[in-house]
């Protein structure tokens, strides 16, 4: 084993293109979480040409963050879908909410007493729409003198150790969902790749909040 060792961090730029929401915001703020990779360093006696010596064994202990982040962003976005077909009726009572849903609704501070339907589809709206860091677009191959219309999309939710995004493909300006063609999340830790989660998000929910984003004509 070497005595020294050199990490390098690696940036990775798409070539996404910032693009405004409907809410005319291209940075909407969120929550990021960052977290370390915690190592632990331990002594082992070794031999070279027959003559002892330490050896430092570095493990790494760190759990999966960066897919736990994910699936916690999947779950928000399956809550908010939920509240966003709840039948909610002035003087009768509701369907049940699971209980995502049901805190959900209480931290984005809607109150049903004195709420309405359509006061309850602004909310879920604009919580949706503040949830990613930034929504960008970019372009597919194209001859010069071509539109250049965008041709994909990303859905940042969360950047650093551990990151997550949703991307997809558009079809003059619309998320395409069909048959091997459908909006993906993935999630990504320290010098790790982009990996897809392996949690199974509702895709009617997925296809739903993808749609809250303006990506252009």
């Amino acid at each position: 084993m070497s005595k020294r060792s050199k990490c390098a961090m690696r940036m990775v730029a798409d070539s996404f293109l910032p693009y405004h929401n409907r809410t005319g915001k291209t940075g909407i703020l969120g929550q990021v979480g960052i977290l370390g990779h915690r190592l632990t360093t331990a002594w082992n006696v070794g031999h070279i040409g027959g003559t002892p010596h330490l050896q430092a064994m570095t493990t790494e202990t760190q759990a999966n963050h960066a897919e736990a982040n994910a699936n916690g962003h999947a779950q928000t976005i399956e809550a908010l879908y939920e509240l966003s077909c709840w039948d909610f009726r002035t003087g009768e009572l509701p369907q049940a909410l699971t209980g995502a849903a049901a805190d959900l609704l209480s931290d984005i501070g809607w109150d049903a007493e004195t709420g309405t339907p359509d006061s309850l589809q602004e909310a879920v709206t604009q919580y949706a729409q503040e949830m990613p860091l930034s929504v960008t677009v970019r372009s597919d191959w194209h001859f010069p003198g071509e539109s250049d219309e965008p041709a994909e999309f990303q859905i940042q939710m969360s950047w650093g150790g551990p990151s997550c995004r949703i991307i997809g493909v558009l079809d003059r300006g619309s998320v395409a969902w069909q048959s091997g063609c459908r909006p993906v999340m993935q999630h990504q830790d320290w010098f790790k790749p982009w990996t897809e989660i392996s949690y199974d998000i509702n895709t009617d929910a997925l296809l739903w909040f993808c749609e809250q984003f303006y990506y252009g004509e």
